[in-house]
């Protein structure tokens, strides 16, 4: 069921946290990646963009959202624009090897 988390990806919270004022269904973007994955840091934004709550969570506390079809036999293409001019490069260094497979659902 959840796929594993990468940097930027919109995720929803699969738990309370109550302590946080944070509900199961809840939508943030994974920002940082802990621990070679085993915990991700995950922030949560109102609708102008403001972040009320910034944590890290566990694999299990989140499910990866996908906005379009996914298919097994395709790796999904993480070439999506980000300010930072060095990862701008490496993400299309990136999308331009998955267009030479041929797998680029972006």
């Amino acid at each position: 069921m959840n796929s594993t988390a990468k940097l930027l990806d919109v995720v929803a919270l699969t738990v309370d946290l109550p302590q946080y004022n944070l509900w199961r269904g809840q939508v943030g973007t994974v920002v940082e990646i802990l621990a070679n994955g085993t915990a991700f840091e995950v922030e949560f934004s109102d609708r102008n963009g403001r972040t009320y709550e910034s944590l890290g969570l566990r694999p299990e506390q989140i499910m990866v959202l996908h906005f379009e079809p996914t298919s097994p036999d395709k790796k999904r293409c993480n070439s999506r624009s980000i300010s930072s001019p060095t990862i701008q490069m490496q993400r299309t260094d990136e999308h331009r090897q998955c267009i030479a497979k041929g797998n680029c659902r972006r």
